[in-house]
């Protein structure tokens, strides 16, 4: 998976809030980082900050769901913590080779264990500090309330006393435990959440996931324009705006595409034309809403720009789909009467 550029211009931020120099992570400002990268960075940020005690927690609290792009635009797509929850275990942005984040249940509670993917020998604890504290304000961000009959258990003993990290990250935590866990009531876990009220949150978050996982085994410059494109639509940016994301020259960007067979303008119709079908095909909204969602104001303009696309308007387009399922079944009885599969009875 690869790593939001976020997460480096969040710890150069909390840096230097703190009074340091974030310097050291120039490197990582760029977009596209990958899960090897993680523990360099990290060891980084731990001396960039001298080890400043409150650095992991601060680091987490800064992180909105946003920060995560595609996964957390997931995640606020969900329509229960239940959701939520498959969500991370199967897209988590840390995960490497092995599971290091894992949900399970008892009778009472539902339990989020953490084991680090590295270790950082001069700041023990500090990726456990930022998973939990940037998931304390991912639950904040979800439920839009605090989080009552919440706890936290860490394995090793942060710099500071307990009453002073449970008010930062404003859950109630213990140390000295034999593993990480975060605990919640499992009631909450089937409450509905924003996103349950919004009539396009199951499609948007299917397409969200389709995404994540071509993402998982996609690389190259055309997977991170689809990737910037996703988390900033309807307001697709310029060619110019993303090669800057991308730390390279407009020039860079193109001779790259071309390289992978594609181009800029061939990638945002992609993406459109995707989006717009899924929408016509699976919900009822409007063609004008349709047409907003994927960035056109004027829906004149977007009927024009599908037709390129597809080669049907998107009326014609949604009626086609719907005459789907009845079309394969006649076309199914045809042939059973044909014997070309066993007819029923």
């Amino acid at each position: 998976m690869r790593i939001s550029k976020s997460y480096p211009l969040a710890a150069c931020v909390v840096i230097e809030e703190l009074g340091f120099d974030s310097s050291m992570l120039q490197s990582f400002e760029g977009l596209g980082l990958s899960g090897d990268d993680l523990p360099d960075l990290c060891r980084r940020i731990a001396v960039s900050a001298d080890h400043h005690p409150e650095l992991g927690l601060r680091i987490g609290r800064s992180l909105s769901l946003g920060s995560h792009g595609i996964f957390g635009h997931a995640l606020m797509s969900c329509r229960t913590l239940h959701q939520a929850a498959r969500i991370l275990m199967r897209y988590n942005p840390l995960d490497g080779e092995t599971r290091c984040a894992n949900v399970s249940y008892t009778a009472d509670n539902v339990v989020l264990s953490f084991v680090p993917p590295f270790d950082i020998p001069s700041f023990p604890g500090l990726m456990s500090e930022i998973f939990y504290a940037a998931v304390a304000n991912a639950l904040r961000e979800l439920l839009s309330t605090d989080l009552a009959g919440v706890s936290l258990e860490l394995a090793h003993v942060p710099r500071m006393d307990e009453e002073r990290f449970s008010e930062l990250i404003k859950i109630r935590t213990t140390f000295g435990h034999k593993a990480n866990r975060l605990l919640g009531p499992i009631g909450a876990m089937q409450l509905p959440l924003p996103a349950a009220e919004i009539e396009t949150a199951p499609l948007y978050l299917e397409q969200c996931e389709k995404l994540l996982a071509q993402m998982g085994r996609a690389h190259g410059t055309h997977t991170q324009v689809r990737r910037i494109l996703l988390r900033m639509k309807p307001q697709f940016p310029r060619e110019g705006d993303v090669a800057a994301m991308l730390n390279i020259s407009p020039r860079t960007l193109r001779r790259r595409l071309t390289g992978e067979g594609t181009s800029y303008q061939r990638i945002c119709n992609e993406v459109r034309s995707h989006v717009a079908c899924e929408y016509l095909r699976r919900t009822e909204i409007g063609i004008a809403e349709v047409g907003a969602l994927v960035g056109f104001e004027d829906a004149a303009n977007f009927r024009s720009a599908f037709k390129r696309w597809t080669g049907m308007s998107p009326s014609a387009f949604r009626a086609a789909s719907a005459d789907e399922p009845a079309q394969k079944s006649e076309n199914a009885r045809i042939a059973a009467g044909h014997g070309f599969a066993p007819a029923a009875g």
